[in-house]
């Protein structure tokens, strides 16, 4: 049986088009302007217009997974 991941939940968001409204983990897509690379990392959002790290080089958030179900997992 396949299960399916919500829309929502795995479509990156641009922080230009918003931030997210509630605080917690999010898996965030980060460019680093000296090596001219983008990465992905999970950064804590802390409410308004603050992310605990990476705030300024943050291009893009979503919602993390819900973990797995511990009676699948063998």
């Amino acid at each position: 049986m396949t299960e399916y991941v919500p829309v929502y939940m795995n479509k990156w968001i641009s922080v230009k088009d918003g931030l997210p409204e509630i605080k917690g983990y999010y898996l965030v897509c980060c460019y680093d302007s000296y090596f001219d690379k983008y990465g992905i990392d999970i950064a804590y959002f802390r409410g308004q217009t603050k992310w605990a790290k990476y705030n300024d080089c943050i291009t893009h958030w979503m919602w993390l997974p819900d973990t797995p179900d511990k009676s699948k997992i063998k």
